[in-house]
């Protein structure tokens, strides 16, 4: 089973890793499981930087992970997918708590998801590779408004 981890399950944690359940759970109905303490075994999705997660910064020490390069205050996100003793760890990553968010959508909009102000798109997928991930993002504007 895939696990969720979250150093805490409050503010933009909290909504971050809900909103990734919810997705995943829509695409692949299979269950994801969120955590305050880092899994074992088996795939795990991390949520947070090093600024912000001890264990991400622990796989940054061991280099498991490189560092991250996003500007703290900022909308930048990073998604990067490391493999470590048979599984795959895949850590989003944002400057500042929304672009977490950002991170989670875009994650979801690369497996196939469609974003509309009438109703989402959401296809039915039998898994959402984890692998292959490096991508780093940064808004071409300063500030993001509210439509």
């Amino acid at each position: 089973m895939l696990s969720v981890y979250v150093p805490e399950k409050t503010g933009i944690f909290q909504i971050a890793a809900n909103e990734f359940v919810s997705y995943y759970t829509r695409m692949t109905g299979n269950k994801v499981q969120i955590v305050t303490k880092p899994a074992a075994k088996g795939d795990m999705v991390v949520f947070g930087s090093d600024a912000v997660n001890a264990y991400t910064h622990s796989k940054i020490v061991d280099k498991t992970i490189s560092q991250f390069s996003i500007m703290t205050d900022s909308d930048e996100y990073q998604i990067v997918s490391a493999e470590e003793n048979g599984r795959t760890l895949l850590f989003l990553a944002g400057g500042r708590p929304r672009a977490l968010l950002y991170a989670v959508y875009h994650f979801f909009e690369k497996a196939g998801c469609r974003y509309f102000w009438d109703g989402d798109i959401i296809p039915e997928k039998k898994t959402i590779p984890l692998t292959g991930w490096n991508l780093k993002e940064s808004p071409r504007f300063h500030y993001r408004g509210l439509r």
